[in-house]
């Protein structure tokens, strides 16, 4: 009876299960957005879960592809998602920039990272990962022998999130600025269907050209 309940906290721990419940949350935001719920949220609720699931999303699991067998805990691996998360975006968007098409063609290239990137993470995970995790006791030993969050770690962390809270309501204001006026114009004509970086979003010339008598 131990050398079974000893197997099964032996699987129970291999499988990581913290980690498998983000991943799968992350599936589930990006699933989410692909059937069209952001448009029926709130604006902040729809803007959390959009920015999650096409950032976040790709990023956190394309690290844990390359970086698996680092063992990184989920906060190291959450810090590398919106960098590579935005690495992802920005192969079609270059494409779609440079060939002046439509946003249209934006989403479905978007989609289709993502998709691929989801569908490599699966089968790593089946193939690479679940045979490493299950039957390596090196590696269950690493993940056993990694030592838990000292405390000024966890007062940082603490700090960090209590100064967003803090400015939140700050970020929530309805404001404009010279940038956001650019963003709103660039995204204007994205949203009427207008060929991408065909011209300049704010004074209509085409790129490469200066109108000095604007300013």
């Amino acid at each position: 009876m131990n050398d079974q309940k000893r197997g099964f906290l032996y699987y129970i721990t291999a499988l990581n299960w913290p980690r498998q419940i983000i991943s799968l949350g992350l599936i589930g935001a990006w699933l989410l957005v692909l059937i069209g719920v952001p448009p029926q949220l709130p604006v902040q609720p729809a803007s959390w879960l959009t920015f999650i699931a096409l950032l976040i999303t790709p990023g956190y699991f394309l690290a844990d592809i390359i970086a698996w067998r680092l063992d990184l805990d989920w906060l190291e691996q959450l810090a590398l998602a919106l960098s590579l998360g935005i690495a992802i975006l920005a192969v079609p968007g270059t494409v779609v920039l440079l060939r002046h098409l439509t946003i249209t063609e934006l989403t479905i290239g978007w989609t289709i990272m993502i998709d691929l990137i989801v569908i490599a993470w699966l089968l790593h995970s089946v193939w690479v990962r679940l045979p490493n995790q299950l039957f390596s006791p090196a590696a269950i030993a690493r993940r056993a022998q990694r030592k838990p969050w000292a405390m000024d770690e966890i007062i940082m962390l603490l700090l960090l999130a209590g100064v967003f809270i803090a400015i939140l309501p700050t970020l929530n204001l309805s404001k404009i600025d010279g940038d956001a006026y650019a963003v709103g114009s660039f995204a204007a004509d994205a949203l009427a269907g207008l060929p991408l970086n065909a011209t300049e979003p704010i004074f209509g010339t085409r790129p490469g050209t200066w109108r000095t008598d604007d300013f």
